[in-house]
């Protein structure tokens, strides 16, 4: 194409300030991306105008970058992501965390209210007739929009791992699993006794457990609410450490590896990350043999009105 164009501004914008090697798309002069199927427009696909992958070298440190680029604001799946901004549920993961995953998105109801107007709504119809709730209105509505998981412990077979969950309506939650548990164990014939669901709640120190465990076992699901949050994972100690660790502890989001892996176009916040540290895993038995990676990985993602950028210092090679 000849100067001024868009694609030709964009690509001038990246020389400008620096690049290694760049690959670029201009998207729209694909044949086939204006015949895009209800699916594939489900996912913002149809929208999509440019795509760049480049790398550069900031201040003698390697950075990838990766921009896909639309054409007006983005829609579908592609606007789940939200805008940059602090994330508390982060501060729950602690520097040992061989993996975590977090993100700020658009309201939970509405992603759930779109994904069931695209995919069909009867298996979900059918649930919800059982339980006598409903998963948008008493589920989802409860949930804010920041959210992060991670695995704390690389143990086998069942890891260690937390997800914490901005909360909104932390008794509707509890009072959803309660409904879940009920219904399954009015399902069960006689002879399934022995997998009805048992929940439980008691008081520590001030604090609400709840779990759920099937036969009584001792390993279920356990959960609990802090400052705002919805901690669930399997093992109450490790959700325990995780309150420790926002309280006053070292979380990984502060620790000297994160940020030394943080790329420059993450600026002071960003729309959410993916962690990974395998360093511990290569140490597990029935693990070791797969894990061969003992530098730590970042790659953080943002959400612009227009565009989702991805960064990473992470050798391309490496990953």
């Amino acid at each position: 194409k000849g100067a001024g164009t868009p694609f030709v501004n964009e690509i001038s914008r990246r020389y400008a300030r620096g690049v290694a090697w760049m690959f670029g798309a201009d998207l729209e002069t694909i044949p086939h991306v204006s015949q895009f199927d209800d699916k594939a427009k489900f996912f913002g696909a149809d929208n999509a105008r440019f795509v760049f992958v480049e790398q550069r070298a900031i201040n003698g440190v390697e950075e990838n970058e990766g921009s896909l680029i639309f054409a007006g604001p983005r829609k579908g799946v592609a606007s789940w992501i939200a805008a940059p901004g602090s994330s508390g549920s982060a501060e729950y993961v602690t520097s040992d965390a061989v993996f975590a995953f977090s993100a700020a998105t658009r309201n939970p109801k509405q992603i759930f209210d779109e994904v069931q107007a695209m995919f069909g709504s009867e298996l979900i119809n059918d649930i919800e007739s059982r339980v006598g709730m409903t998963i948008s209105g008493d589920l989802a509505a409860s949930l804010g929009t920041d959210f992060t998981m991670a695995v704390e412990t690389p143990s086998v077979p069942i890891p260690g791992w937390i997800l914490a969950y901005e909360a909104y309506r932390p008794d509707q939650i509890t009072a959803t699993f309660k409904r879940l548990a009920d219904a399954y164990n009015a399902s069960l014939s006689p002879e399934e006794a022995g997998r009805k669901l048992t929940y439980k709640t008691e008081n520590e120190n001030g604090r609400a457990w709840h779990s759920l465990s099937i036969g009584g076992q001792m390993l279920g699901l356990h959960w609990t609410f802090d400052r705002g949050y919805w901690l669930l994972g399997m093992e109450k100690g490790t959700l325990a450490r995780a309150i420790q660790t926002r309280s006053g502890g070292f979380p990984l989001i502060r620790s000297e590896a994160f940020r030394s892996q943080t790329p420059s176009l993450a600026g002071a916040h960003s729309s959410g990350f993916l962690w990974m540290n395998l360093a511990g895993a290569a140490q597990v038995p029935g693990l070791n043999e797969y894990v061969k990676v003992n530098e730590p990985s970042l790659l953080t993602f943002t959400g612009e009105s227009e565009r989702i950028q991805a960064a990473s210092r992470t050798r391309i090679a490496g990953v």
